[in-house]
């Protein structure tokens, strides 16, 4: 563009043509760039447009699996158990997991904790059943998890997880889409808030429970991430299910606020399984036993006790959190003191 500019220029020089002249070619240049530029940009979008089309109408092209006549998820159960349990993404040669043999006993606690990368989001779709395992079986209570009509399993699995969903709705509306059967049961609603803490900040709230949120409507409250965060664990209390699935529960929330919500977490345990994915190691203490995924493999197993004392690769990250916490709070010190 610039080389055609300055040959502009020279002819117009050449030819002792006008400022008007020359700016009038100059601009037309400029035109000119600008709408094979729209016309480049446009083709490509449309490019674009239609690789996802090509993926919508190959979702369409997969045949509907019919879950009739499959086996109803037990409910109350006792047991999941992975044996030999890989995976491995279609069109890839490496495996997320590898080898994995873990029992999962009902009414029990269990903590989920690795690096990023580690397999521990493949760990929970696997056992939720919406990934398939390249190798090995998930079994419960002793039958292949593929046996179980997914609906039925979809129906006793209550879940948090970080992406939750912050609907424009009132705070009884949110809380109640958590189990639609119960949409309208107030006291059900209440109770589930009382048990998630969530009650508190509601409490103060100028309408309650009837209190709408979000800025779309007038005379709306927004409300914080932290109190967003306890509205989806409200919401996934709802439903007496017998999985409940906490992935990063406690990300947006203060200590005192996350200690609140593992506390509960030892109650829930008495009336369901409940796995929590967590990168945080203050409350794993709470729970029954703490899995450590490392590289796509179960490296250790067993109780925060038990962890420490092998000195292997929990009790090496739990020290570094700790020390973390540690100088934090050194520095809060020393920042009030010296003031």
């Amino acid at each position: 563009m610039y080389f055609i500019k300055v040959l502009v220029v020279i002819i117009c020089v050449n030819s002792r043509l006008t400022i008007g002249s020359l700016t009038m070619y100059v601009t037309a240049v400029d035109n000119l760039k600008n709408a094979v530029s729209n016309i480049l940009s446009l083709l490509s979008m449309a490019y674009e447009n239609c690789l996802y089309m090509q993926s919508i109408f190959h979702l369409l092209e997969i045949p509907e699996e019919y879950q009739d006549g499959k086996r109803e998820f037990p409910s109350p159960f006792e047991r999941i158990e992975f044996r030999q349990v890989s995976f491995r993404y279609p069109g890839t040669h490496h495996y997320v997991l590898k080898n994995i043999n873990v029992v999962l006993e009902a009414e029990h606690s269990y903590a989920l904790v690795g690096l990023n990368g580690s397999g521990k989001t493949t760990f929970i779709k696997l056992l939720l059943n919406l990934y398939k395992p390249t190798e090995g079986e998930i079994f419960v209570d002793g039958i292949n998890i593929s046996e179980y009509n997914r609906s039925s399993l979809f129906q006793n699995v209550s879940a948090v997880f970080q992406d939750f969903i912050q609907y424009p709705f009132d705070i009884k509306t949110n809380i109640g889409l958590g189990y639609l059967e119960e949409l309208n049961n107030l006291d059900k609603i209440i109770e589930a808030a009382k048990n998630s803490g969530a009650d508190e900040f509601i409490a103060q709230l100028p309408e309650k429970y009837e209190t709408r949120l979000k800025k779309e409507w007038s005379g709306s409250v927004d409300l914080s991430l932290g109190q967003w965060q306890k509205l989806a664990i409200t919401r996934a209390l709802m439903k007496p299910s017998a999985i409940l699935i906490l992935d990063e529960p406690t990300a947006s929330l203060d200590a005192i606020s996350e200690h609140e919500i593992f506390m509960q977490f030892q109650q829930m345990k008495f009336s369901r399984l409940c796995i929590m994915v967590t990168h945080r190691f203050v409350n794993t203490r709470e729970v029954n036993n703490i899995i450590v995924l490392q590289s796509g493999e179960i490296r250790e197993l067993g109780t925060h006790a038990e962890l420490i004392q092998q000195k292997g690769v929990y009790a090496s990250l739990y020290r570094m959190q700790a020390d973390s916490y540690e100088k934090e709070a050194a520095e809060e010190f020393h920042e009030k003191v010296t003031m």
